[in-house]
């Protein structure tokens, strides 16, 4: 008889359930055709009559093929569990290569937003370190006969300027807050 290795590979295990059937019914054949040498008792002390030769002969094809049949069985529900496990393995497979690229997307993302967070604060920094020099700038240009007036032109225009550098800065911080 072949190993069982031989009968559960996919591929040989239909060639290795025929070959066990033609074997078993080559030997049935051979013990209903065949009587006990010297016309002596069968097996438990029966005699050899042709009917207990046939009658244990088709015992013994019944049970050869009741266990062929489970043995058959038994080979595709592995079968079916190795096919499974293989889908299993290949969807595990895709969906981590999915996670992988969401969260290489991600991680994009957030350093990106991180950058532009940097990029407004130092904006913010500089604009907060010119506003004394841009103050005294736009007194000394000014024909304006009354220097509050031009102060509070400056004034005006640096808060303006740093109100959308804060606007930015806060739509930059609730992006990455998501």
């Amino acid at each position: 008889m072949r190993s069982w290795e031989y009968a559960f590979d996919s591929s040989n295990f239909k060639a290795f359930v025929t070959e066990c059937k033609r074997k078993a019914f080559a030997a049935i054949h051979a013990a209903f055709h065949q009587g006990c040498p010297g016309g002596g008792p069968l097996e438990g002390g029966a005699f050899s009559t042709p009917f207990s030769r046939s009658s244990r002969a088709a015992e013994f094809a019944v049970m050869v093929d009741f266990q062929l049949s489970l043995l058959y069985l038994t080979g595709r529900l592995l079968q079916q569990r190795e096919d499974l496990l293989q889908q299993t393995r290949e969807q595990m497979h895709s969906n981590a290569q999915q996670w992988g690229l969401r969260l290489n997307a991600q991680s994009r993302r957030i350093a990106s937003l991180e950058e532009t967070v940097q990029q407004l604060q130092l904006e913010s920094v500089e604009q907060q370190a010119r506003e004394p020099q841009l103050v005294a700038e736009e007194a000394t240009r000014t024909t304006s006969p009354l220097p509050e007036e031009s102060g509070n032109l400056v004034s005006q225009r640096l808060m303006e300027e740093a109100a959308e550098l804060n606007r930015r800065l806060d739509e930059c911080l609730e992006e990455n807050s998501r």
